[in-house]
């Protein structure tokens, strides 16, 4: 293989390198690998997901980040229906528990497509339809549910089963076991259409028009001019030096680079420890993990999106005022509730390119349109 892929999936993996034997670059790989994790990582990502994009271009160093998240949808709507969401209250652990609204009401305008597609254009060397060959096939053929992902199914069974849609996918009798095959012949048609037509299949053609009539039909809020006014955004990345090297991550409005790059920089400044693993190693990182979490209090929400973050969790008074804390080990416990609803794609080729994508669907809504577009015969 020329290069290397790390996945959340044996199977999106294993796409992305099929993809680096042939030749293909990071960016290739990369996209092959995240329509095969629509396919094996249904629950966390698929068509509709939204997500970022990090790109690093050997020639010429430079790094650009794709924002392609989902947006918020009713654009052209007279008078917006109420939007028909459901609260599932999901138990994680028999002590812990999570209310998530769900339904047609809950489903943003997704950008996953555009901005794999922009991707695409911009840095590829294998052809579109190529990078959907092994999602097609695999969802035509089924995946079979790991024990880890068995569990997840577990968790989530509320969303999953909630529609007949999904109950016809995910157990029509009751949730799937580890070892049973999840097949999704109506993917297997909609990455068919979007492999011959590209992303204008969902945000301007009659697979979009599909959708959106079933959502406005079920109190959903998402409009045909949400799809046609959809736009990825491309921005410049976030840089913090860290023992000599450049972290280079995602930026604000995103919160996740922008924490990571805080912790590092915490990290960073810390006295030198007995070594990874050690004891006084792990207590360190822990600390600051907690002074992460306890970064994303009072305005943090309303501050990624107003600008000047960076410059306020950076700047050295404030690091100073939170090596303190983690010192003397005064940060706050933060309690944090969740499941899982993301994936991570992370490649490097041979020549010394590299992508980074981060996807999610949330916990998904409960709602499962049935795809009836077919390919056109030739």
């Amino acid at each position: 293989m020329r290069g290397a892929i790390a996945a959340g999936h044996r199977l999106t993996a294993e796409a992305g390198a099929e993809i680096l034997a042939e030749g293909g670059n990071a960016v290739d790989a990369c996209l092959a690998a995240a329509f095969v994790s629509w396919v094996a990582e249904s629950p966390l990502t698929g068509p509709a997901a939204g997500g970022f994009l990090l790109v690093h271009r050997a020639r010429d160093r430079s790094d650009r980040l794709l924002d392609f998240f989902v947006s918020v949808p009713g654009r052209g709507s007279r008078r917006p229906p109420e939007p028909h969401m459901e609260s599932i209250d999901i138990d994680f652990d028999g002590s812990t528990s999570q209310v998530f609204l769900i339904g047609p009401g809950s489903c943003a305008v997704p950008g996953a497509l555009a901005g794999l597609e922009a991707a695409h254009r911009r840095y590829s060397t294998i052809p579109w339809p190529r990078l959907f060959e092994r999602a097609i096939a695999l969802a035509r053929r089924g995946v079979e549910l790991t024990p880890q992902q068995a569990y997840l199914h577990a968790i989530i069974d509320l969303i999953l089963r909630h529609a007949p849609e999904g109950r016809a996918i995910y157990g029509r009798h009751g949730r799937m076991r580890a070892g049973e095959r999840v097949v999704m012949d109506d993917l297997a048609s909609t990455l068919e259409v979007l492999a011959d037509g590209g992303a204008r299949a969902l945000y301007e053609g009659e697979l979009g028009r599909e959708v959106v009539r079933y959502l406005a039909a079920n109190g959903g809020l998402l409009t045909r001019r949400d799809l046609a006014d959809y736009r990825v955004i491309w921005r410049r990345p976030i840089r913090v030096p860290y023992e000599g090297d450049q972290f280079v991550s995602n930026p604000p409005p995103s919160s996740g680079g922008i924490l990571i790059g805080y912790g590092l920089s915490l990290l960073d400044r810390l006295p030198a420890d007995d070594g990874p693993g050690s004891a006084s190693a792990i207590g360190a990182l822990v600390e600051v993990m907690r002074e992460q979490l306890r970064a994303r209090g009072g305005t943090f929400a309303s501050d990624l999106h107003r600008g000047g973050l960076a410059g306020r969790l950076y700047s050295e008074d404030y690091l100073r005022a939170a090596l303190a804390r983690v010192k003397s080990r005064e940060t706050e416990p933060v309690e944090r509730a969740g499941t899982p609803g993301t994936t991570h794609i992370s490649v490097v080729d041979e020549r010394g390119n590299a992508a980074s994508m981060t996807a999610s669907i949330g916990s998904g809504s409960g709602s499962s349109p049935r795809a009836r577009i077919r390919r056109p015969r030739a």
